[in-house]
């Protein structure tokens, strides 16, 4: 304040202004100086990724994908950018505007894989909402946008392609549970069997497993699933709970039964 008392036109000293504001998350007087700052001089790219940043914090999502595109506009192959600018929009509620800006990238690199996970990452989120008491090994989520999952899948899909079995596993968890999300119980079995030829001896995908095998009806494959993931980790958390109930449906009503007094002295 005293320096744009000094000099009240000073860009640096309102664009440091309204860097103050952003910390103090007044967001609207923060949008006041960068606004004025983006204004008078529109090629100052921290400013102009600030001023979207503020908007988007102010619930303005169009204006921020507005001023978000010609910051891009300054580094339109620069995919760690992009990535950042679509992590700052989902942050905020607006996965459909990260999501069209990861596709423009593609568009423009189709070979980035990155551009493809993080693409898939931002697609399942916005496909899914936490499926209540579900660990974060278990089914991750319930179907709240079809089209959304089969976006990630398709993404994902693109991420095996170019890295093959090179990819990080954590990413196979996700377009397992993606598939399952979707119904399709072959493909996340396929994709499982993928993620645990390198993780043998996990016992979250164990766990997975057993909850495709679950909805497939397939109790004694499940069964089974929960009793290795027991032995790689005999806390596995609501493992008994999970497995009394598939042996009750089994027709096993002495296991189950154990099974679900086990889980109940455990805490369940």
């Amino acid at each position: 304040d005293e320096a744009l008392g000094k000099n009240p036109e000073s860009t640096s000293g309102r664009y440091l202004r309204g860097r103050v504001y952003m910390g103090q998350e007044n967001w609207t007087a923060a949008a006041e100086d960068l606004a004025i700052v983006v204004e008078n001089n529109p090629a100052e790219v921290d400013a102009l990724n600030a001023l979207a940043y503020v908007n988007a914090q102010l619930g303005d999502m169009d204006r921020a994908v507005e001023l978000y595109r010609e910051y891009l506009n300054f580094n339109p192959g620069d995919a760690s950018v992009r990535m950042k600018v679509a992590f700052e929009l989902a942050q905020a509620g607006g996965e459909d505007a990260a999501i069209a800006l990861l596709q423009d990238g593609i568009a423009i690199d189709s070979t980035n894989a990155e551009l493809w996970e993080f693409l898939g990452n931002v697609a399942l989120k916005k496909g899914t909402t936490a499926a209540e008491g579900a660990t974060e090994d278990e089914d991750t989520g319930a179907i709240a946008d079809e089209a959304s999952v089969r976006l990630a899948v398709d993404a994902y899909n693109h991420v095996l392609e170019l890295k093959g079995e090179d990819m990080n596993p954590e990413i196979l968890r996700n377009v397992i549970a993606a598939n399952l999300e979707l119904g399709d119980y072959d493909a996340a079995l396929t994709f499982a069997d993928r993620a645990q030829a390198l993780m043998p001896d996990d016992a979250g995908l164990w766990s997975i497993r057993s909850d495709i095998y679950g909805r497939m009806e397939r109790y004694d494959d499940a069964i089974a699933a929960l009793n290795r993931a027991l032995e790689l980790d005999p806390a596995y958390p609501n493992a008994y709970l999970r497995r009394g109930f598939l042996k009750l449906r089994a027709g096993d009503s002495q296991g189950g039964t154990s099974d679900l007094r086990t889980a109940l002295d455990q805490g369940a």
